[in-house]
This record gives C-alpha cells, structure tokens and sequence, in this order.
C-alpha cells in the first residue's frame, strides 16, 4: 500500500514538474514582432496588444514629429496594452513638440497590462502643450529597466523626465533619469505619482513654477520607496524627493538635491508633506539657497550658501501636518545655518561621521542590503542603477 502512494506521488510530481516546463517553455519562446527600423514602428499601431522587440539602436537624429489638436502623429500608438522590449538598445534623438492641448512623449499612454522595458532613451527633446516626458506621457501599466540621458523637457502643465503623470496602478521600477525639466508641475520620473516608483535613480534640474522635486512634482495617496536623487530643484513647492506629498507615503529615499530659490516651501524630502515619511535621508547641498557659491559637499567641507530669508525650510519637510511627523528620518547638520527658518523640529541631525561608510550600520539599519549597497562614494548606492 505504501508503496503504491510513492509511486502515486512520484507521477504527480513528474507530472506537475512537466507542466510547469512547458508553461516555463511557452513564455520564453513567445512570439515578438520584431523592431529594426523607425518604419517598423508603424507595426505597433497596427497591433497596440502585440509583443514587441527592439532589435537594434535607432536615431530619430533627422526626423521631427509635431503634434497638434486633431491629430496624435507620434511613431507609437495612443494607447499600448502590449509588451515592448527594448532589449537594452537606445532610441537617440527622439524629439516632438505639440500645441497647448497636447502631449509630446515617444508613446502617449502605456495602459493597464502594458509593460515597457529595458529600452534607453537618449537625448530626448520634448515640448508639450499639457505634458511632457521622454518615455509616456500617462502610465498605467509597468516600466522597469528604463533610462533616459541627457532628456529635455518642457510643457505649460506637467513636465517630466521619463513620464508624465504615473496614474493609480502604475509601477515604475528600476529607471534612471539625467536632463533638464520645466514646467508647472515638474519632477525627474513623473510630474505626479498616483502609482508606485521604486528603485529609481536621477540626477536632474527641475523647475516648477507652482511645485517640483527630483523625482516626482507631486505624491498623491500612493508610495516612493528606495529612490535616490541628485541634481537641482527650483520652485516655490520644492522638494528634494517631491515638491509635495499628499497623503502618500515616501520611505528608504536619499537625496542629495540642492533645494534652490527663495522657496515658499522647502524641504530636504518634500517641499509639503501631509503624507508619510520614513527612513529617508536628507543630504542635500542646500536647502533654499538663493545662490550656490559652492558644492563642495564631502567630508571635509561643506557647502557655501547664500540663503533666502521668505521660507519655511525644514531637514525633511518644508511646511507638514504636525500628525504626520517623519519617523526614523535624518537631515544632515551641514544643512542649517542660522540664517534658515525651520518650520518645526522634523527630522534628527546627523554628523558627517554617521553619513559615510557606515552602510548598512549605524542610521541605516532596516534598509534592504538587495536594494542598496555601499557605493564608492562612501554613501549607499542603489545596486541596480551603478
């Protein structure tokens, strides 16, 4: 009897084992239509469910694409739902314009089962009438493994680095943003956050002229988490990771941003929070300067600051709803002088002597070693973005 139940099991497990193979099989083999041309682009309007390959770089270097009311003229669809993959190959000199009730972006929406990877973008010039980013101007789906270098972007609304609002749904993981970004609302990964971005990296100028922060202008009721974020932020809402946090929950981010301008409100994390904030780090080369005499931010020296006196500034956050205190968060003491006006006791001080090489010791304890890992720089470096 014992022996037949073995034996019963054996053939389940070999049976089980087999079927998993051949699901495994199916997925790895699925069918991509191929990309080799910018013409092959065309394929996707075709089929906005498909599966897509990019099997080479491309350079839109002599081609322009202007977008106007009647008419969404870009090389992808409106609405994708299917899978592109770059397949690590760069798009160069993508550029596109559009009039004030429009958006410039490579693909216009990337919708709820839509995914877009491994593709990089570089130098990027885009110029829209409400939005603007690189890579898609509205993200319900998922991003991962996406880079964009050397990107310029500019519209009247929402302006990004990579996407332009991430809406309720939406993951973007694991991207890397340099360039330049203006607009009304502006940030390095999205405009506004109303999904998930983790695992994201920038080094950006963004100017807002209503509210901006390196990685994202505005965080509503969704979650930032392991970001890191270099670069400038100029606007009277500015953040160092978001120009505002409104009742979302930003956790495990470092920015190393300078806050500049005579901001309104400014903070080492977010310009406003009435979210939550925890386990960040603020080590910012200012916070509310007016100019930058210099950026020498090490061990040695601090930073030269010439501050503006308008402001409420704070090591985590520029202006908070007191119930919503950051927990476990740190601000750099190199970062106040006298001359700031600090709006409420939010985040500790820490020493340089606590900051460098001490990952994932000391104020680092509870941070993810696969997400982060001591960089060379003597400050945790996210492991996926080197």
């Amino acid at each position: 009897m014992k022996f037949a139940q073995i034996c019963l099991y054996c053939t389940l497990i070999i049976f089980f084992i087999s079927v998993l193979q051949v699901s495994f099989a199916s997925d790895s083999n699925k069918e991509f239509i191929e990309i080799k041309t910018i013409e092959d682009l065309n394929k996707i309007s075709e089929n906005s469910n498909g599966f897509f390959k990019l099997m080479n770089d491309l350079d839109f270097s002599n081609i322009s694409n202007s977008l106007n009311k009647t008419e969404y003229s870009g090389f992808a669809v409106e609405e994708f739902s299917g899978i592109f993959d770059g397949n690590n190959n760069t798009i160069y000199n993508y550029s596109a314009t559009s009039d004030i009730d429009y958006t410039a972006s490579f693909f216009k929406e990337i919708k709820e089962n839509g995914v877009v990877q491994n593709l990089y973008l570089e130098n990027t010039t885009v110029n829209g009438g409400q939005y603007a980013a690189s890579l898609a101007s509205l993200n319900r789906g998922r991003i991962e493994n996406c880079r964009s270098f050397n990107v310029s972007s500019s519209a009247n609304m929402w302006a990004s680095g990579l996407v332009g609002t991430n809406m309720p749904g939406g993951i973007i993981t694991n991207c890397t943003v340099l360039g330049t970004v203006n607009g009304n609302q502006a940030g390095g990964i999205t405009s506004t956050n109303s999904g998930i971005i983790e695992k994201c990296n920038v080094n950006v100028s963004v100017n807002g002229l209503s509210v901006a922060g390196s990685i994202t202008g505005g965080n509503f009721d969704n979650e930032i988490v392991n970001c890191m974020a270099e670069g400038t932020v100029t606007s009277p809402h500015a953040g160092g990771i978001a120009g505002g946090n409104y009742g979302g929950n930003i956790n495990y981010c470092i920015s190393k941003t300078a806050i500049l301008g005579d901001n309104i409100l400014a903070g080492g994390i977010v310009g406003l929070n009435k979210g939550n904030i925890s386990n960040c780090v603020a080590l910012n080369n200012c916070i509310n300067g007016s100019k930058i005499i210099s950026l020498n931010f090490n061990r040695e020296n601090g930073p030269i600051i010439k501050f503006g006196q308008n402001s409420q500034v704070g090591y985590i956050a520029g202006g908070m709803d007191y119930d919503k205190l950051s927990k476990n968060s740190f601000g750099w003491n190199g970062i106040s002088t006298n001359k700031i006006r600090l709006s409420g006791d939010n985040g500790e001080k820490i020493m340089t002597g606590q900051i460098w090489n001490t990952f994932p010791n000391a104020i680092w304890v509870g941070w993810d070693t696969d997400v982060w890992k001591l960089g060379e720089d003597g400050l945790p470096a996210l492991k996926e973005n080197e």
